[in-house]
Parts: C-alpha cells; structure tokens; sequence
C-alpha cells in the first residue's frame, strides 16, 4: 500500500511540475511549437543584479566596438540610423520588465537598431537554446540581365523532409493552397515584413543585389 501511495504520490509531483514548468513539458523535444518555446523563455525572472552588471559593463566598452558619436548622426548609405545607445541603455536601467527575456529582448534590439554588425550582444541563455526554422525559407536570385526574383530555396523540402518528416502535412496545410495563390504578393511582403525584420534583428542589413551563379538561377520555385 505504501509503495502504491508513493508512486502516485511521484506521479502526480510530476504531472504538477510539468503543468507549472512550461520548459519542462518541452524538454528533451526536437521540435516545439513557437508559442511553447516562448513561455519556457519567459519563465525566468529578472535578476537586478545581473542587470545592472550587464548595463554596466555594456556602457563601459562600448567604445571599443563602435563610434556612438557616429551613431547619433550616421552618413549615407546609412543616413536612417539615429541611434543614442547610452540613452538606451539608461532607460533599459529605469525600466521593469516582467521577464528576464524581455529585458534581453530590449537589449537585442536597441543594439540592433545601430546597423553594425561588430556591435551586438548576445545572451547565451536564451540565444542559442532554440533555432527557427522555415520549411518554405526566401532567397533572392538575380537572373542574367539583372532581373531580382524571390524564390522558394529548391533544397529546403530535401532539409524539412530529412529533420521534420511529422510536419510536413501541417506545414502544407498552413500554405493555404499552391504558390499560386501568393503570386504578386512577395513585394509588398518583401518591404514591409522582410526589410523590418533585416533592419532590427539581423546583425547586416544587406540592401545591394546578390547575382547567383547560372546553375542555382534556374532553381527553386519562383514566386513573382
């Protein structure tokens, strides 16, 4: 009778911390959905401590990554940037966040705002825990006259298929209907989605044609 009362007892310990614990109801999975993996990031509470280090140090070297005097006022090509890193990170200090990934989230971005790629942070703790990946992921080709296309990369079905094989039907349902039935809508896509996402949290913002070689110009599925 004991024995029986003890291992319920385990069970449902277990049940209780999985239900209370969003990163361990995910543990030790392969794939996870989006909105599973963001509670488990969301799960940790701010450390001050740890917070004001952070602030810190970032304040105190700053200068030998980049020029924050450059940044206030940035020249052509990069006549967008008006970034005050110091002021943002004054009032990263001044501010109480509800997790410790929304104050790393505030980090990225407002460093992300400078448009230098030797400038950055980085939080091993939550970037380097999960990786997205897309099963229909858009490159850029430009064919031989010069001509720029958005396509469908022809080696990604190969990938998906080869590490997510129980995801393939959902991700086909989700599309909607055939490549189709999004003909003509990748440029309003292109700049609104895609540019904002490059100009915030991609560490270059790459805005210069790239010319495939002839052999990948003729792949992929096209979409334009």
């Amino acid at each position: 009778m004991l024995l029986v009362y003890a291992t319920t007892t385990a069970f449902a310990l277990a049940a209780t911390t999985l239900a209370s614990d969003p990163c361990a109801a995910i543990a030790g999975q392969k794939w996870v959905a989006p909105s599973a993996a963001l509670r488990c990031l969301r799960n940790f509470p701010v450390d001050d401590a740890v917070k004001a280090s952070t602030i810190q140090t970032l304040n105190r070297t700053l200068a030998f990554h980049t020029s924050v005097n450059y940044q206030l006022q940035a020249p052509a090509p990069f006549a967008d940037v008006h970034e005050d890193i110091h002021r943002d990170l004054a009032r990263i200090q001044d501010t109480e966040y509800p997790t410790a990934f929304d104050l790393h989230l505030d980090l990225y971005y407002s460093f992300r705002r400078l448009a230098d790629g030797h400038c950055t942070t980085l939080n091993l703790c939550f970037d380097s825990l999960y990786i997205s990946y897309l099963p229909t992921p858009l490159v850029l080709l430009t064919d031989s006259e010069g001509v720029q296309n958005v396509h469908i990369a022809s080696e990604a079905f190969t990938v998906a298929s080869a590490e997510f094989p129980d995801q393939i039907e959902l991700w086909q349902d989700a599309l909607n209907g055939q490549l189709e039935s999004v003909r003509g809508l990748f440029r309003t896509f292109w700049r609104l989605a895609i540019f904002r996402w490059a100009s915030t949290a991609s560490w270059f913002t790459i805005t210069t044609p790239c010319r495939a070689p002839p052999a990948q110009q003729k792949g992929g599925e096209k979409f334009g």
